[in-house]
């Protein structure tokens, strides 16, 4: 079975740096490490687990409008209320997976 990521990159006070999705976690990481001026900054990551691509993408949107993160630059052409509706109806098909909480790790 192919899991979807959430996850989201905060630095040493807490701020939220960025939120992302992936189906490849650890190769995502790594991008982010050769191409962000501020992965440096990046002390704790912490992780959703989720078994549809639909589900993460649409969580991705909602948590990004709702806690705007400093480096994310896509906007939604949704409303919260509406993006909120979107997560519960695709929630429907998902599995209860535990979350991950990450420090910081160097990837090769």
């Amino acid at each position: 079975m192919t899991y979807y990521y959430l996850y989201r990159l905060y630095d040493e006070s807490g701020l939220l740096l960025y939120v992302g999705s992936t189906a490849n976690f650890f190769a995502r990481m790594g991008d982010h490490e050769r191409e962000q001026v501020w992965w440096n900054r990046v002390a704790e990551i912490t992780v959703v687990q989720c078994s549809t691509v639909g589900y993460v993408k649409a969580l991705e949107e909602l948590t990004i409008v709702e806690e705007k993160p400093k480096y994310n630059v896509r906007i939604s052409r949704w409303s919260p209320s509406l993006l909120k509706a979107k997560v519960e109806r695709r929630r429907a098909g998902e599995k209860v997976l535990p979350d991950w909480k990450l420090p910081r790790v160097r990837f090769l």
